[in-house]
């Protein structure tokens, strides 16, 4: 941290910071305590705060699929999907 400072890479983002995007947990985008909260009293300025779009549909995915009773399966198989793939890259 203090060789950012010293290169001034610190200010820079300070003075160029717009806004924070997360998951929207609340340690993230809580309005007292969150990290976003926490940028901005830093930055002395209020932040643009986002809630990632895909983070929210997937959010919405998972709540109105979660009384099907097939959904577990077809998580357990997208997963296996993408373990097969991912651990067979070069």
């Amino acid at each position: 941290m203090k060789q950012f400072e010293a290169d001034g890479i610190v200010d820079v983002i300070k003075n160029n910071m717009i806004g924070f995007g997360s998951d929207g947990a609340r340690v993230n985008l809580g309005k007292d305590n969150g990290l976003a909260k926490i940028l901005s009293n830093w930055a002395e300025r209020d932040l643009y705060k986002i809630h990632c779009m895909p983070h929210r549909l997937e959010l919405a995915v998972k709540k109105t699929l979660k009384k099907d009773e097939y959904f577990p399966d077809a998580i357990a198989l997208v997963n296996k999907i993408y373990n097969f793939y991912y651990t067979r890259q070069t």
